[in-house]
């Protein structure tokens, strides 16, 4: 009985010692400054183990293709080691051993038949999706196990610029920027490709055919939202689009059918229209602002990284002010059923005024969160944000180099 019971206490020792000590890494994309000319991309990694955070990097350098093709969107392969990146001119997804935070190395790479931008993994972590962030209909499919691209699926007139997959492994739910709508279907793994497709028109308002071209058309001039990332909750419950334009997410909810359908509503806005103005010289100037990135936390609640558009200085018409980037609490009160937070929104650094397709420039662990840039043009260098999501507080992480962080994802150790 004594053997028992001390051999019970033994592993539940090690079992608590072993998730006590557990501690989230964050792995960042950081392409160079293009005022330095630089010719190559890195890695950098953060301990958020430590208080504060500490950066290491920058790693491969001239090891991750060309600098100007563009490290975009970087993703943990779930229950491996291995980190997956994407050179977007280069048309290249990189494999990245993570066994060692502190070294990186190397492990291999797959040649896209087009431009790389997006990647999603399966979360059983033995399939990728990559997507272009261009006017593509095609998805790449890379078998995991063999690190080989096993082929790429034409999507026909539906266009791909940002993808998730959900936690069945079946469900794909992707992003039509140029056409207004968020498309799923079912991974077919014999034949590398989607079945039972279906989309949702992103319209708010009615909507109707076309009686001359046949195309979904918004009646009665409502708003058009184009999505430029997306993302799905733990539970494969809710779908939850950036949209770019007039500051607005798009909830979806994946039925038990595998299917994505509208959420009710479809739309919910408030980002940058209802938090303060007051330091705004000209109150009547209106702010508007544009999504880029959303990351949940868990089921109940995600981040929206919204990037405000600057304003022109009423005493300076050719200076204009930039507004800080903002995470924002998004609410999740039941499948694709979704409010705007409690308004308590974290300032980050300025960041720009554009968007890049499906990369995901928001990492949460817990209570912390890492966020990159949503674009190269006009972003900060040599930094990203750090914040804590108790406090609504952020901190500026220098990184060991010149670079621009883009793609952020976090793996705990």
């Amino acid at each position: 009985m004594k053997k028992g019971l001390v051999l019970f206490l033994a592993v539940v020792s090690v079992f608590c010692f072993s998730q006590s000590f557990a501690a989230p890494w964050a792995v960042v994309a950081t392409n160079p400054d293009i005022d330095r000319n630089a010719s190559s991309g890195t890695i950098h990694t953060v301990d958020l183990g430590v208080s504060p955070p500490k950066v290491y990097g920058p790693f491969l350098e001239y090891k991750l293709g060309s600098g100007g093709g563009g490290l975009f969107d970087i993703v943990m392969v779930p229950g491996q080691r291995y980190a997956l990146i994407t050179n977007f001119g280069d048309s290249t997804m990189y494999r990245i051993d993570l066994k060692d935070p502190t070294n990186p190395v190397w492990a291999g790479k797959v040649d896209i038949p087009f431009f790389a931008e997006d990647i999603a993994c399966t979360p059983d972590g033995k399939l990728a999706l990559v997507t272009d962030g261009g006017f593509s209909s095609r998805i790449a499919f890379i078998d995991l196990e063999t690190f080989k691209l096993n082929g790429t699926f034409k999507t026909g007139d539906r266009q791909a610029q940002a993808v998730a997959v959900a936690p069945n492994n079946s469900t794909v739910v992707f992003a039509d920027y140029w056409n207004f709508k968020i498309h799923y279907g079912k991974i077919n793994k014999k034949k590398n490709g989607l079945t039972d497709m279906g989309s949702v028109f992103l319209c708010a308002g009615t909507a109707s055919k076309d009686p001359v071209t046949g195309n979904d058309k918004c009646d009665n001039n409502d708003l058009l939202a184009r999505p430029v990332n997306v993302t799905i909750s733990p539970n494969g419950k809710t779908v939850l689009a950036a949209i770019c334009t007039a500051g607005f997410v798009a909830a979806l909810e994946i039925n038990d059918a595998g299917q994505a359908v509208a959420g009710n509503p479809l739309f919910i806005g408030g980002f940058g229209g209802t938090w303060d103005n007051s330091s705004n010289p000209d109150p009547s100037i209106e702010v508007t602002t544009a999504l880029q990135s959303i990351a949940f936390q868990s089921d109940a609640k995600a981040y929206a990284l919204h990037v405000p558009k600057p304003y022109p200085d009423p005493d300076n018409a050719s200076h204009i002010i930039d507004r800080p980037m903002r995470l924002t609490p998004v609410v999740i009160e039941g499948p694709g059923k979704v409010k705007f937070g409690d308004n308590a929104s974290t300032d980050l650094l300025v960041g720009g005024t554009s968007q890049l397709f499906g990369v995901d420039s928001v990492a949460i662990a817990g209570w912390q969160a890492v966020v990159g840039n949503p674009t190269l043009s006009g972003a900060k260098t040599g930094k990203m944000s750090y914040a804590n999501l108790h406090t609504k507080e952020f901190t500026e992480l220098k990184l060991n180099s010149n670079g621009i962080a883009t793609g952020v994802a976090i793996k705990y150790y």
